[in-house]
């Protein structure tokens, strides 16, 4: 049992080693001129809510992008 975990250990500081190496940690598989830019997706620090249960912001969210 006891060499289980030393082997999980020493597994996981290998892992640990291989993705902190990097300059900036780990990076994307696709790069971001290869990803696409979604009408209509998340547009993260703005808030369009006037309110819980705002009828108008639901009803925007739910119809198609313009």
């Amino acid at each position: 049992m006891m060499s289980l975990l030393a082997e999980l250990t020493e597994r996981v500081a290998l892992l640990e080693q291989l993705t902190q190496g990097s300059p900036g940690g780990a990076e994307p598989f696709i790069g971001s001129e290869l990803r696409p830019d979604l009408i209509g997706g998340p547009t993260y620090g703005s808030d369009r809510s006037s309110g819980p249960g705002d009828r108008s912001v639901k009803q925007n969210l739910d119809s198609p992008p313009r």
